[in-house]
Formats: C-alpha cells, structure tokens, sequence
C-alpha cells in the first residue's frame, strides 16, 4: 500500500472523528440544524418550530418560515399547519390572510374530515383568514361527504338560511336527517324543527316529537327545550303539561338560559305548577349569568318590587346595568332614561346618550323617539334637529306613536325639517286616533284656537276629552276649565269638579286653588254628582290601564 493512500484513510478517520466529536459537543438544537441543512423534513419541521416558539434559540419569525416552508416543501402538512398559524397570528411575521389560506389548505389537503370542517370554519368566521362563506361551504361538503357528522349539520343549517349557498330546504332536511340517523343530536333537534314549521318537509307533529325526544334522550338542552314545548302545548302524540314540566327542567338543568328564563316566569306566576319565587329567582339569577338580558332586567324589576329580595344576588341596579350589557333593548332604555334623570344612579347624560344609542341602533323603537329627543335638547350630545327628525322618523316607521307626535311637532315648527302644517296635522290625528294622548290634547288646543285647521270647537272639546279619559293631567284640568266656565261646551260644575279632582289627584301642580274655589260655589247635590261621575271615569281609566 502506498504512503499517499496511507494518509488518505488516516485523513478520512480524522475527519470523521472530528465530526462525531463535533455532534457530541453540539445542542440538540445545533444537531437539528446540522440535520435540517442535509434535506431532513422533520429537522426542519422541528427546528421552524423552534424559532417559532423561542424553544432553545431566540424566537425568530424570518428563521421559522424559512425551515417550516423546507419542511412543507416536501410534503409536511403540519410544517403547512405551522406556517399558517404564522401568518395568521402575525405576531412574529406581518400577519398576511392570504398567505395563511395558502398554507391552511396545503395542511387540509393531506389531512382529515375533521381538519376539513375546521378549516371551513375558519372560513365562514374570517378567522385568520379573509371570510370566504362560499370556499367554506367547499370544505364543510368534503367533511360531511366523508361523513363527518358536525359537517353535516352545520351544512344543513347553510342550506336551510342560505349561508354561503343558495337556500335549500330539501339538501338542509337531507343534511340533517343524514346526521340525525347516525345519532347527532344537535342533527335530530334540528330535524325535529324542520318538520314544525311550514318550510321543508311537509310539517308532522309526530315526526317531530320523535326527533326531539331523541336529542332530549341523549341530554340535549335544546331538543329538551322544544320536546318541554311540543307538551306544554299540546303538540304530537301523548303530549301533557307534566311531561312538559318535566322536559323544562331538565332543559334548565342541562343548562339551556332560555329553558331556565321560561321555568323561572312559570315558578313566579305559578303556571302549570306551584308558584315558588324562591326558585323563580334562583332560575331567573341562573339565566341572567347564562346572557339572558331579559332574566336580568326580570330581577331588576322584581328587587325594586320587593317580589325578590335583593341579597347575595345583586340589587335592583347591579342587574338593570348587567340586562343592558347584555343588549336588552328594554333594559338599555330604563338605564338610559335613569342616567338622564338621575333616578336612583347619578345624573350622566353622555351615558344617558349612549345606552339610548345602544337600543335605538338595535331597533328599539321607544329608543329610536328618546334618542331623537336627545338631539332636540342637547342632551348628552350636541343638539341636531336634523338628526332628531330623523329619528323620530325611524321610530314613527316602526309604529311608535309617541314619535308620530314629535315628527308632527318638527313638521309644524319647521324644525329640522321645511314647515309643513297640514303635514303635521296629519301626523297628529293619525295619532291620535290610535290612542295617542298628547297628540289628542294638541289637537284639541288647534281646533279650539283655528291654528292650522278650521276652527272647530267640538272637535276641540272630542279631542280634549279623548286626551283626558286616557290620563292625561293637563287634558283633564283644561276639560274641567271648559266644563267650569261653559266656555265651548255647556256650563257643568259637577263635570269640572270630577275632572279638576282627577287632575290634582295625578299631582298636577296648580290645581288646589280651582278645585276649591269651584267646590265652595257647588251645592251638596252637585257635589254628590261629581261624586259619581268621579266613581265613573275612574273606573273608565282603570280599564285602560
């Protein structure tokens, strides 16, 4: 053997050596790179999620794709998954949805049903990624082919609102019943409501209760909940208040909010079972704490009643707020209206303005016409007849006759809006004539004075009195002004009286003086009069409530 070849194995088993001692002095982290640099997928898989996570070595977003895209370059779908989630988070790396989708569907493509309904899920939310119902409902159809039952439900439930698709009522019913067969019970529960509304396969009560009776059998709240309602009213084979009862509560106990709000007003008022407002209050808390706004605002009342006592559950305030927070329209516009009067809270009219806002940009149309007052007067916000007009006609659209007569107001005085008089006196009686108090009384004052209609005093005198027996105070002192003087009706002293007793009862200031003036030149049979006609018209409002 020659000397050169000699020194050539010598070579080699130094450098081998060198190397070996190298790797046994290297990191874990320095051998991964060592690995990741010859083309090793999972090397390079770990090492991009070392960067990733700061595992070892200084977190670095550039390092991290550069090894996690090696390692999903050859095929790794959960180097795909991690870059994803990269991009996505865009906390290491600019966050780029794009991209993340990219990546995201490389990981599903080699993956599951179930990575397949998560990424469709992911679509529908925007979640990373940009929203995409239309792609999502491509990926929920690959789960549910593969017979990924949360697929198929989920599926179904687009079909049937027409998320992403066009609305199907025959692929929803398909979806579901597929699902429900195999034992879904969010799938059967939705199969059941198919089947009680009008949409979909043609409505049976039967059907229905089967399906419900089995989610209700495998603990679903909301199948128990619809199986409690199907007996409660009579609805399917076999149905029956106790049974109904019975479904109720387990719902509630499952922990369904609308069960536990529906068996919580059944134990106040005590329908279909022995009435408990120790348990209606437990239920009404339990409820309030599960986001029923409404369970919340129930124990507000109810505290401020004294039906429920307020320790260990909160007082009447601490609920009010928390059913606001929880978009309970009503409740946003009781704390709104307490704000802006300083009833029973500190006076606040920007918070006033803003829990009005909440409900009035919800729908609520009680909201919508305080909202516009707001704006009339300034009141936690800058004053805009403008705006105020337009919310008065948002509420008047959806019927609030309080706000006819605001809009009405506007359109007379040209506030906010170009005069129109006969404009506001349509307005007016169209109110009015649905009941509207003060829409009566201003219309009565316009007949009486001929200012924008003809003057017409007994129609001043119908409009007056309509205002009047609906409890209006200052309808009832200027009807018993008129009866008093004879002034466009005849002169009737045990009218006025009655009227003048019903004006100062309600606390209207002002009135001592007339209504004894006016006694002290009545006789005793026209006082006995007034008397019973007082008996009369208060039993009249009492039945308007």
């Amino acid at each position: 053997m020659s000397s050169e070849g000699e020194r050539g194995r010598i070579a080699a088993v130094w450098w081998i050596a060198l190397v070996v001692v190298g790797a046994l002095g290297c990191s874990e982290v320095d051998r991964t790179r060592w690995s990741a640099r010859f083309g090793d997928a999972e090397a390079q898989l770990s090492l991009g999620k070392a960067y990733a996570r700061g595992a070892g070595v200084d977190a670095d977003g550039a390092e991290a794709v550069r090894w996690l895209g090696e390692a999903a370059a050859q095929g790794s779908p959960e180097a795909a998954a991690e870059l994803a989630e990269l991009y996505s988070a865009g906390t290491l790396i600019a966050a780029d949805p794009t991209e993340a989708l990219r990546w995201y569907e490389q990981a599903a493509e080699s993956a599951g049903p179930e990575e397949h309904f998560a990424l469709g899920n992911r679509l529908m939310a925007g979640e990373g990624v940009i929203a995409d119902p239309r792609r999502a409902i491509e990926w929920w159809t690959r789960a549910a082919d593969a017979g990924f039952l949360d697929a198929q439900v989920v599926l179904g439930a687009a079909y049937l609102e027409g998320t992403g698709v066009l609305r199907d009522f025959g692929r929803a019913a398909k979806y579901f019943e597929g699902a429900a067969k195999a034992g879904n019970p969010a799938a059967q529960n939705r199969l059941g409501l198919l089947y009680t509304n009008d949409y979909g396969p043609a409505r049976d009560y039967a059907v229905a209760y089967r399906w419900f009776e089995a989610a209700a059998a495998q603990g679903h709240a909301e199948g128990q909940l619809n199986l409690a309602t199907m007996h409660l009213n009579g609805l399917g084979d076999g149905a029956n208040r106790e049974d109904g009862i019975r479904w109720l509560r387990s719902a509630a106990d499952t922990g369904s909010p609308v069960a536990q709000l529906r068996l919580a007003t059944s134990l106040e008022k005590g329908d279909g079972l022995d009435a408990n407002l120790v348990d209606a209050q437990r239920w009404y808390t339990a409820a309030a704490e599960n986001g029923q706004g409404k369970a919340a605002f129930r124990l507000a009342e109810g505290i401020e009643e004294g039906t429920f006592p307020s320790a260990g559950d909160g007082d009447a305030k601490t609920w009010l707020e928390k059913a606001a927070e929880l978009g309970h329209p009503p409740a946003q516009v009781e704390l709104g209206k307490r704000l802006l009067e300083g009833t029973g809270m500190e006076e606040d009219h920007a918070e006033a303005f803003r829990w009005t806002y909440e409900a009035a940009t919800g729908g609520n149309p009680e909201a919508q016409n305080r909202l516009g007052a707001m704006y009339d007067r300034g009141y936690g916000v800058d004053r805009s007849s403008e705006e105020a007009v337009r919310w008065f006609k948002l509420a008047a659209e959806r019927g609030y006759l309080d706000a006819h007569t605001n809009l009405a107001l506007a359109y007379l005085g040209g506030d906010g809006v170009e005069r129109d008089v006969a404009r506001g006196v349509q307005l007016l009686e169209a109110a009015a004539e649905r009941g509207q108090r003060d829409a009566a009384f201003l219309l009565a004052k316009r007949y009486r004075l001929g200012d924008g209609v003809e003057r017409d005093p007994d129609a001043a005198v119908r409009w007056m009195r309509k205002a009047a027996q609906r409890g209006l105070p200052r309808a009832q002192a200027d009807l018993g002004s008129w009866y008093a003087t004879g002034k466009g009706v005849d002169r009737d002293d045990a009218r006025a009286l009655a009227w003048f007793t019903l004006a100062l009862e309600s606390g209207l200031k002002g009135m001592e003086r007339p209504h004894s003036r006016l006694q002290r030149r009545m006789t005793p049979e026209q006082r006995q009069r007034a008397q019973r006609l007082l008996t009369q018209l208060r039993g009249e409002l009492a039945e308007q409530g």
